[in-house]
């Protein structure tokens, strides 16, 4: 019996389906998307492949949004157009933006050089202004898109203030958080309360110790050893 070659829903469009997810389509998830993208493997092709796919889904996000609401040249960023040849330049840039912006608060883009602004009369988008990329390289188109997201989410933006984390994350509004979970705003508290009370962090470890020392002892005690058996020849 002769078996049906696989569709393309099957296959491309499976994995596609795939790279949207991964991606998101709020500005929150494409945020928590973009911070852990220098983590991402890019050692087997495999790997490149599936990262070329995401890095188009999230320009595509955006670009699709924008000609939907009125634009008529067509979407001239196509699937498929990132080469996985770029996909580890992609992901190192990326991990300069985060690092330069953490550390500095400053960095900079090579962004595309034609757009289209288009404003949002009547619909139901987020934002009344979006934009389309006219031209330019696929990483000209993604670093243009990644520039605007983080303009969006300026005022969101915060980089973990505990030493040892400084990662990125999110604020639900502007507000005075300093940590990006509730671990390093329990970790920040301990690290406070030794510094103002050194004498109890030492009394407490000290106790500790000892409650340690004792229950090893009292196991020792209890340890049961058995005699070895002797063979009937030594009886």
């Amino acid at each position: 019996m002769n078996k049906r070659p696989p569709t393309w829903e099957q296959t491309e469009g499976a994995a596609w389906g795939q790279a949207f997810a991964a991606v998101g389509t709020t500005d929150a998830q494409r945020f928590q998307w973009l911070i852990t993208l220098p983590e991402r493997p890019t050692d087997t092709e495999v790997d490149r492949e599936r990262l070329a796919r995401e890095i188009d889904a999230f320009v595509s996000v955006r670009q699709d949004e924008a000609l939907a609401a009125g634009d008529a040249t067509g979407n001239p960023f196509a699937l498929g157009r990132t080469l996985e040849s770029e996909v580890p330049g992609i992901v190192a840039q990326t991990r300069r933006w985060l690092d330069e912006l953490r550390d500095t608060r400053s960095t900079s883009f090579d962004v595309a050089p034609r757009q289209r602004l288009i404003y949002h009369s009547g619909t139901t988008t987020a934002a009344s202004w979006s934009f389309v990329l006219l031209d330019g390289t696929a990483r000209q188109h993604f670093n243009t898109h990644v520039l605007a997201l983080l303009r969006a989410l300026g005022p969101r933006l915060r980089v973990c203030e505990l030493a040892g984390c400084r990662r990125w994350f999110l604020v639900a509004r502007p507000a005075q958080q300093k940590f990006c979970s509730r671990r390093c705003t329990n970790r920040a508290m301990f690290e406070r309360y030794k510094e103002r009370h050194p004498e109890r962090v030492q009394e407490r470890r000290r106790r500790r110790y000892e409650q340690t020392v004792r229950s090893r002892l009292q196991k020792q005690k209890l340890k049961i050893s058995r005699r070895p058996r002797q063979s009937k020849k030594e009886s």
